[in-house]
């Protein structure tokens, strides 16, 4: 009985059409929010992401995965080693790693602000998803990581658990592992999904 409730109320097909309507609305009022200040802060730079992007360009320019090519002894001193590896594309493209960090860093954002506005849209609770999703959106310490790998990592999880909410395991599960790749803690986010999916 109470399965049966939950799946009543995380249907979208059990909603208003005025319910349907709102949420691409305010999807697009995240993102159009999240480009505009992702914009103004563009000239943001931290200093501790050039250890990963420096990986990345050495890759790119096949000097393989290392920090110092050449040296005796490199080791894996980046905590995000797939990040890394996903930077080396920009990089092998002759296009400025930092600024495209900084881009991955603004999506990351907005598909974090879209994915808590999507679990309160499922739950009949449009405001306060687009609130949820608008705070986060313009939360300044979150601008404070852009550039880092944490805001992709974070997209990875509300979204994993998105789809969780969703009852869509198998894509919660990828999405879940990639953001273990980006970042160790990820497990914690496998195993919250995985108990909430059996």
């Amino acid at each position: 009985m109470v399965r049966s409730s939950y799946k009543h109320r995380a249907d979208p097909s059990a909603s208003t059409g005025g319910r349907s309507r709102n949420l691409p609305l305010m999807l697009c009022a995240l993102a159009i929010g999240g480009v505009v200040i992702g914009v103004l802060m563009r000239g943001l730079r931290f200093d501790d992401p050039f250890i990963t992007y420096r990986f990345a360009h050495n890759l790119a320019q096949g000097a393989g995965f290392v920090f110092n090519p050449g040296a005796a002894e490199n080791a894996l001193i980046t905590t995000a080693p797939l990040y890394a590896l996903l930077l080396a594309l920009p990089a092998a493209l002759g296009l400025d790693v930092p600024a495209a960090s900084y881009a991955l860093g603004v999506g990351g954002l907005i598909a974090t602000a879209g994915a808590l506005c999507l679990m309160g849209w499922r739950r009949g609770a449009d405001a306060l998803g687009f609130i949820a999703g608008l705070t986060f959106l313009i939360f300044p310490l979150a601008w404070l990581t852009v550039g880092f790998e944490t805001l992709l990592f974070m997209a990875l999880a509300t979204w994993a658990f998105a789809c969780t909410d969703a009852r869509r395991p198998a894509l919660a599960g990828v999405l879940a592992g990639l953001g273990m790749g980006l970042r160790g803690d990820g497990a914690i986010v496998v195993g919250i999904a995985g108990l909430f999916a059996l």
